[in-house]
């Protein structure tokens, strides 16, 4: 988890380097592709490492958070 959120910042400050003297707002605005893309791999990255945790302490997650996450059975 520690691994893929260094990733996604080092991949979204990459990302909003060609903005950083012009609109610092910028890097949060879903135009930057670059952006959209590292935040979709951390969202993956980190689904199985959340599922496992729930299951693991059986802990209930809200059904928007759900949906993102492996099944249950696939969570290791």
């Amino acid at each position: 988890m520690r691994a893929a959120c260094r990733r996604f910042m080092d991949d979204a400050t990459e990302a909003d380097e060609p903005h950083r003297d012009r609109d610092r707002l910028h890097f949060y605005r879903f135009e930057n592709v670059a952006l959209g893309i590292a935040l979709g791999e951390f969202r993956s990255a980190m689904a199985p490492h959340i599922a496992a945790i729930a299951v693991a302490f059986d802990l209930d997650v809200e059904d928007e958070l759900a949906s993102m996450l492996p099944p249950a059975n696939d969570a290791t």
